[in-house]
């Protein structure tokens, strides 16, 4: 193989059903420079494996696989910077979950040819389908007509590029010792290559992110589990103190805003968790009132509609209330479930 200027890192957890439409979207790239294919699989228990190396034997010079016996992501293991990134020989990094893929054939080189020309951007990105694999419905991650460079509001407080859109500078230190445990990776590296230069967002839809699949890592072990989700969110308050830490407060005044919204999040998931035993009402109705005294509530109202807004404000309101509001809505999904 040639001079590999960019490696794509590709991650999978029991994708069989979805890993041969990300990797032709890998290997169906129109480029005039080498890249490489590293695949991780995170000893799913399908056939994931499987059609990794059969792709392997088939594209030799191309895919470099990397198969676990194990699962290392319960193990609390950051895969990237422990087994991916060592081996990525090339001079940018591109991010592709297993499950997702890319839809534009000349992705890669236009996120090569920009940040060729643009040397003081640390990191390009694109826009994005959201899917829903649930209901069929799909969006796009951000309205931007145009090259964008990503703002401070951009980059702590909303969710507006995706990482199958990531493309970045290795030269760059991808992974900050400090910050290798937390669990959000894609948020760390964000918030990381912010600090180190411009984000910039191309207007082209690039990528596909199949969201809810029921058999990924991350619902596997995150959104099945209210409680899990609380203690994941609070390691990002503890990365985002951190980063704080480590960038001297040059953010300071918006990571607290993203802290405030984080915890009022963790809050109002939590009242509904112990919403389960009536022993717990003196300590819902503290955290309720945390909740209406989090600077980010009425920020948060504001972003609903006048019908949105009451409810938000009826559920908050009281412990009765928000026992109803709970109730109210598993009837609500019982009724589409039996619908559907």
């Amino acid at each position: 193989m040639n001079d590999i200027k960019v490696s794509v890192i590709c991650t999978a957890y029991n994708h069989e059903k979805f890993i041969e439409k990300s990797l032709k979207s890998v290997l169906s790239q129109k480029t005039n420079f080498d890249f490489e294919i590293i695949v991780h699989d995170d000893a799913s228990d399908d056939g994931t494996a499987d059609i990794i190396m059969n792709y392997y034997n088939r594209f030799p010079d191309k895919i470099v696989p990397i198969i676990q016996k194990e699962n290392q992501y319960s193990k609390g293991i950051n895969v990237f910077s422990t087994y991916i990134v060592p081996k990525a020989k090339g001079k940018y990094i591109a991010f592709l979950e297993c499950d997702d893929f890319w839809c534009d054939d000349s992705k890669l080189q236009k996120q090569y040819d920009y940040m060729e020309k643009n040397l003081n951007c640390s990191m390009c990105v694109h826009n994005t389908y959201k899917y829903n694999l649930m209901n069929d419905n799909k969006q796009l991650f951000n309205n931007w007509d145009n090259v964008h460079i990503l703002t401070k509001e951009d980059v702590f407080m909303g969710w507006n590029v995706h990482f199958s859109a990531y493309f970045l500078r290795k030269n760059t230190r991808v992974y900050v010792k400090e910050f290798e445990k937390y669990w959000c990776g894609d948020f760390v590296i964000l918030c990381w290559f912010f600090y180190q230069g411009e984000i910039v967002c191309l207007p082209e839809v690039m990528s596909v992110y199949n969201y809810n699949n029921t058999q990924g890592m991350t619902y596997t072990y995150y959104m099945r589990d209210k409680k899990i989700q609380i203690d994941r969110e609070n390691e990002r308050i503890e990365f985002l103190k951190k980063y704080d830490a480590l960038t001297q407060g040059k953010y300071r005044k918006i990571i607290r805003k993203r802290v405030q919204k984080t915890d009022f999040y963790n809050k109002l998931y939590e009242s509904e968790l112990l919403l389960s035993d009536k022993k717990n009402k003196n300590k819902i109705k503290l955290l309720l009132k945390e909740i209406k005294g989090n600077p980010y509530y009425s920020s948060f109202l504001k972003g609903f509609s006048n019908k949105k807004r009451i409810y938000v404000k009826f559920k908050t309101s009281s412990y009765a209330s928000l026992w109803i509001a709970f109730k109210l809505k598993r009837l609500i999904q019982i009724w589409k479930s039996q619908r559907n």
